[in-house]
């Protein structure tokens, strides 16, 4: 197989990349690019129409993970291994501040 994590790493492509994960900020190192009309249809229906980036990574990333890019925040939602090759692809789309987690709903006494 081709290990293609010489291009992630490669000082032209590569970056730092800050995420947050819970409480913790981490740094990675990898390549964030848009994304194209195929890796859109892979998010839910309702997110489609937010921006979003493609991220190139060594390691992977969480679902969930807050990615800090040029500004804006990225909020993971799709993860694809392949590790195989040498590289993981995650699709981030813009998360707003005042984005809430799901409530649960609610108690019914």
């Amino acid at each position: 197989m081709i290990n293609l994590s010489e291009v992630v790493l490669c000082p032209e492509f590569n970056q730092d990349i800050n995420v947050t994960r819970g409480n913790t900020l981490l740094t990675f190192s990898g390549v964030i690019m848009p994304t194209g009309a195929n890796d859109i249809l892979l998010l839910p229906e309702s997110e489609r129409y937010l921006p979003s980036v493609k991220i190139y990574t060594l390691d992977s990333l969480e679902r969930g993970d807050i990615v800090h890019h040029h500004g804006i925040d990225y909020v993971i939602k799709t993860i694809a291994d392949w590790s195989d090759y040498g590289y993981y692809n995650q699709i981030g789309v813009r998360h707003l501040p005042t984005a809430k987690g799901h409530s649960g709903g609610f108690e019914i006494t």
